[in-house]
């Protein structure tokens, strides 16, 4: 049996409308992060340099999680860290329009050894660093001390589903503990990439957030377990250009359910949101949305998915259903119950 022992997370609360094109007026919703500076958990000056404002947050809510429990060292070096982890482009747009003004004012008199030189001066020398897609794993490794079994999963929201099964093998192959997390930042370019693979026929919102999963073989001491994990399975099949005839509706996960609950997503618009509560209606099963509750969250979804279900545990509710659908039309699912 797999428990999860505690969970944090972060998210925003404050929205910015940028327009993806000045053609037909299409707008989406931008989460923007606030961060606190004055925390204790705050990264160091010298790694902010080359740490997205994800990460930053990433970091400070792991070790106020891991604050809460007195793990010995030897717990914290054998315990694995698995991430997921979404668009990592972070301050691309301001490093990205320095580039492209250099390509602005590039003549064709001037040799094109010139022009690059001047492109490689404009390119910020850390931008490498900050756009590594493990930099989350490697920052919440060394701050939190994790020294176990590592990945990084990405980068759409079906890599948070890998990220806890992989969790889940771990604590089945005797470790006690295990930590999961998934962190998203959102920007318009990581919008137009999720619009250009999902039916989307209304103005977006993107959030930015992420959280952290603690799974635990069996029982804390102080029997501060919050559920148990039961059952995870996803689609072997999804939607192709060559196969239309597989639909997105969760038909496969969701034949056998027995939940008292559903809580879903994977909408990035309010229309494909609206599509799946009409199906999911037909299950006669309560639904929660949590693109209603903080727009789409990209690999944080499943993660903010699990957090919802665990309130309503602590509530009395005996089992729920988690799913979610990434961008590519991958479903997965995820059932936690009461303990």
């Amino acid at each position: 049996m797999t428990y999860i022992l505690d969970h944090s997370s972060f998210v925003c609360d404050n929205f910015e409308d940028e327009k993806i094109s000045e053609l037909n007026n299409i707008s989406v919703k931008i989460g923007k992060l606030s961060l606190d500076h004055n925390s204790e958990f705050f990264p160091s000056r010298s790694d902010q340099k080359v740490m997205r404002d994800d990460v930053k947050m990433s970091v400070v809510t792991a070790q106020e999680l891991l604050n809460k429990y007195n793990f010995s060292e030897k717990s914290l070096s054998n315990m694995p860290l698995f991430v997921s982890n979404g668009s990592f482009f972070g301050n691309f747009e301001k490093h990205l329009s320095r580039v492209l003004n250099v390509f602005k004012e590039a003549t064709l008199e001037g040799s094109r050894i010139e022009v690059y030189k001047k492109i490689y001066r404009a390119s910020p020398p850390l931008l490498a660093i900050e756009t590594l897609t493990n930099s989350n794993m490697s920052f919440i490794a060394q701050y939190a001390g994790l020294k176990g079994n590592n990945a990084t999963f990405g980068n759409t929201s079906i890599s948070t589903y890998y990220a806890l099964k992989q969790g889940v093998n771990e604590i089945k192959n005797g470790e006690n503990y295990c930590w999961v997390s998934s962190s998203n930042g959102a920007n318009i370019y990581s919008h137009i990439m999720n619009r250009s693979t999902s039916e989307v026929e209304l103005s977006g919102i993107e959030n930015s957030g992420g959280g952290h999963i603690i799974l635990s073989k069996k029982r804390h001491k102080d029997n501060k377990v919050l559920c148990k994990i039961t059952k995870m399975t996803n689609t072997k099949k999804v939607p192709t250009l060559h196969d239309q005839t597989i639909k997105r509706t969760w038909d496969e996960l969701l034949k056998s359910s027995k939940s008292e609950l559903i809580i879903f997503s994977g909408a990035i618009d309010q229309g494909l949101n609206y599509k799946d509560e009409q199906y999911l209606k037909t299950l006669n099963i309560p639904t929660i949305s949590i693109f209603e509750k903080y727009g789409f969250l990209g690999v944080s979804n499943l993660i903010f998915g699990i957090i919802e279900g665990i309130k309503h545990i602590k509530n009395g509710v005996k089992s729920i259903d988690v799913i979610d659908r990434d961008v590519y039309g991958r479903e997965s699912l995820i059932t936690i119950e009461l303990c």
